[in-house]
């Protein structure tokens, strides 16, 4: 739980992660909601439409960007 603090600056200033040695993001956030058709972001493009990503877009997604980069 981050602590709170009068500013902003006090804020950053004191926050830190505590991120275990070996630590996922895309697991931890994104994979463990793949299956949930749950919604995940929503882009507003230039001309006002928007695009809807559900959790299991951002990880195949993220998956391919993964595989390219391999």
């Amino acid at each position: 739980m981050l602590k709170r603090f009068g500013t902003y600056e006090e804020t950053y200033e004191n926050f830190h992660w505590e991120i275990p040695e070996h630590y996922n993001i895309g697991v931890a956030h994104c994979d463990r909601h793949a299956d949930s058709g749950k919604l995940a972001l929503i882009q507003v493009l230039e001309d006002g439409s928007t695009e809807e990503y559900t959790f299991r877009d951002i990880k195949r997604l993220s998956n391919r960007c993964a595989n390219a980069l391999a």
